[in-house]
């Protein structure tokens, strides 16, 4: 039996309306009164996440920021955390300011980039944070621990700076798409996969009892690590070979077939 469910939330269980359907919210529902852990696994940071946390009524543990963070939804506080370290991020930062990319760096349930623009702006409409705007990031990355820098770009773009990233920074960090034109720059200790083995262990369920649910590359190592790794019927071909089995889309009210299905 099922005991915990661990779910991506854009694209996944939200829909291409940034809503969380009828049809999930009465699934999850059903879920939780049958005593199964529900986790949201995000690449959002927690600000991005917590009204959505409410709506579906989410109250187990929950991950942000790719794995960054585990964190209790009904404190808000930050339990477990694997961050990349202020002078290497500073290097990472130096390394591309001079490429043009746009970066948002997040930090604890802090967003901030160097200025406001039409990055910042399509993000706060996208997930409804306000950045703040601090300078130069590689000067303000030195003075915390970052839980992850998200570049935006053309995908071509990002993809040569990724090459670029992984070959100099090999063994300190991980590099992911979360969309065709956000790649995710964490900490190699850092993974969705790795978060939702910690929630599972701190809840005493073996992986074979875990679902996970997601449509990204960021989401591939944890539906790799859970007993039955789903992917959505909007993902892209190459994390569908990863999954398990794959489910509807989004917008067909994928996390409910599974639930409806599975348990």
């Amino acid at each position: 039996m099922y005991k915990m469910i661990a779910i991506d939330l854009d694209d996944t269980l939200l829909n291409d309306h940034f809503e969380i359907s009828r049809e999930n919210k009465e699934a999850l529902n059903r879920a939780k009164f049958a005593g199964v852990k529900l986790c949201m696994v995000t690449g959002r940071n927690y600000t991005g996440a917590k009204v959505f946390l409410k709506e579906a009524g989410f109250q187990d543990l929950m991950s942000c920021v790719n794995g960054a963070y585990i964190v209790d939804p009904q404190t808000d506080n930050i339990l477990n955390q694997f961050t990349i370290p202020g002078t290497v991020c500073s290097g990472i930062l130096e390394d591309i300011e001079s490429m043009g990319i746009h970066v948002n760096l997040y930090h604890e349930h802090r967003a901030v980039s160097s200025e406001l623009n039409h990055y910042t702006d399509y993000y706060r409409d996208l997930t409804g944070v306000a950045l703040e705007a601090v300078g130069k990031l590689s000067d303000y990355a030195r003075k915390v621990s970052v839980g992850k820098l998200l570049l935006m770009d053309e995908q071509e773009k990002l993809k040569e700076i990724q090459t670029v990233l992984r070959t100099k920074y090999r063994n300190i960090i991980s590099l992911t798409f979360s969309k065709p034109k956000h790649l995710e720059v964490n900490s190699v200790s850092a993974s969705k996969g790795a978060a939702v083995k910690s929630i599972a262990e701190f809840y005493g369920i073996a992986r074979e009892a875990i679902i996970s649910i997601g449509n990204d590359e960021n989401d591939v190592s944890m539906l790799q690590y859970a007993g039955l790794g789903a992917a959505m019927g909007n993902a892209p071909e190459s994390v569908k070979k990863e999954a398990d089995i794959v489910t509807l889309t989004n917008d067909e009210n994928g996390v409910a077939h599974i639930i409806n299905t599975y348990l």
